[in-house]
């Protein structure tokens, strides 16, 4: 599989460990947007899940929003971030289970390590790289 380059501001890829880090021991989930794999926005959904310390589960009526947006071409939903608390950027066994192969891009934000993934044809999740883009004010 042919690995991509998710380009990220400086100022998303800051507010995704913000984010990360307020969640404390719960995992903080939202949406990405952004077109050609380059990120134009990010949004922090509320996490659904019954088990916020160790899944997440994205708003559906924010997730189904976003993906009726998707299709008239009001904003391009790019993929997903979650946090994993436990500090590592890694897709958990959890994370193969949940994915489905829709072609975007999972974000995962442990500790300092921002980690892009998409899932392969195999079911296996391959990291894709990321490139962190300073913005100047």
């Amino acid at each position: 599989m042919w690995v991509m380059t998710l380009a990220i501001s400086s100022k998303f890829h800051q507010q995704l460990l913000a984010w990360a880090n307020d969640a404390g021991e719960d995992e903080c989930c939202g949406l990405i947007f952004g077109y050609n794999n380059v990120v134009e926005g990010i949004e922090l959904t509320k996490n659904i899940s019954d088990d916020r310390r160790f899944r997440f589960e994205i708003d559906l009526a924010r997730l189904f929003a976003a993906e009726k947006a998707d299709r008239a071409g009001r904003e391009f939903l790019l993929g997903y971030f979650h946090s994993h608390p436990d500090g590592r950027a890694l897709p958990s066994a959890t994370d193969t289970a949940m994915a489905n192969m829709d072609g975007r891009i999972w974000v995962i934000i442990g500790g300092n390590d921002v980690t892009a993934w998409k899932m392969t044809a195999s079911g296996q999740f391959q990291q894709q790289e990321v490139e962190v883009i300073t913005c100047s004010a």
